[in-house]
């Protein structure tokens, strides 16, 4: 489609709620028809209304939003203009995610972190993968249901994280030496739990993530850490494998008591 052109003179007159036209990326946009829907109300819009909004856009927004929206809003381009400076790190190759600000870890969008490495983007990927194949469409019916199939625990333990939920360093004597991301056991560290756990709490559901993780997270602890070898031996593996449940129980007097459920 071939547009007219505007000068930045021409868009800045259009600054009013029925006659509300925006620069986004040299792109011309008419909002007149948008403005009052917008999710964030009129008046944030009305504030920039006329001019060029590219680096707010890309704050508060994901690119791709632009891509979908753009061709049935443009009306023009901007002659003889460059566009406004575009922030690098969103479209880094090392970006990943839908971009959206402050909706993922910041290290999501490649700003640089001392903390995590290729191992780190290597579990974040994977686990991506398994929290939209495995948990995502299925969250809104067990929040229904109020509880979690058993089938959960042994896929997670066969993608080979459910391991990993009792802290580092990896439990290879219990837990095996398969790591989630291809990794090596002696790679695995606390930032790579908590990235399991970031991608999990996606899907949107506290239940899901309470039901799956707590009892590794703060029951088996106690176990790996004070009880006998025999007793490590019986419910350790079991539980980080999947095969078994294991939950954290607090009496009225605060004693902490493990329990371990050894039902098929």
């Amino acid at each position: 489609m071939k547009y007219q052109s505007f000068i930045r003179r021409d868009v800045l007159i259009h600054d009013k709620i029925n006659d509300c036209w925006i620069i986004i990326d040299n792109k011309v946009l008419d909002i007149t028809k948008f403005i009052k829907n917008h999710p964030g109300g009129s008046k944030i819009i009305l504030d920039v209304a006329g001019k060029d909004v590219t680096i707010q856009f890309q704050k508060y927004h994901r690119w791709s939003l632009l891509k979908k929206y753009a061709p049935n809003l443009q009306i023009g381009t901007v002659e003889n203009s460059k566009p406004e400076k575009i922030l690098n790190h969103a479209f880094s190759s090392k970006a990943f995610g839908e971009l959206i600000p402050y909706g993922d870890p910041a290290w999501y969008q490649d700003w640089h972190s001392p903390y995590y490495k290729d191992s780190h983007h290597k579990v974040r990927d994977t686990m991506r993968r398994f929290v939209e194949l495995e948990i995502i469409p299925f969250c809104h019916i067990w929040d229904e249901m109020k509880k979690i199939p058993k089938s959960l625990f042994r896929k997670a333990a066969e993608a080979n994280w459910l391991q990993g939920m009792c802290g580092a360093p990896w439990l290879t004597k219990y837990a095996g030496s398969k790591v989630i991301g291809g990794l090596l056991p002696e790679e695995y560290d606390f930032f790579h739990e908590l990235i399991i756990q970031d991608e999990i709490c996606r899907a949107g559901s506290g239940g899901v993530i309470w039901c799956l993780l707590e009892g590794l997270n703060i029951g088996l602890p106690p176990v790996v850490k004070f009880a006998s070898s025999y007793l490590k031996q019986k419910v350790v593996s079991n539980c980080l494998n999947g095969k078994k449940i294991i939950c954290l129980a607090l009496t009225g007097k605060i004693f902490l008591v493990v329990k371990v459920s050894f039902r098929a």
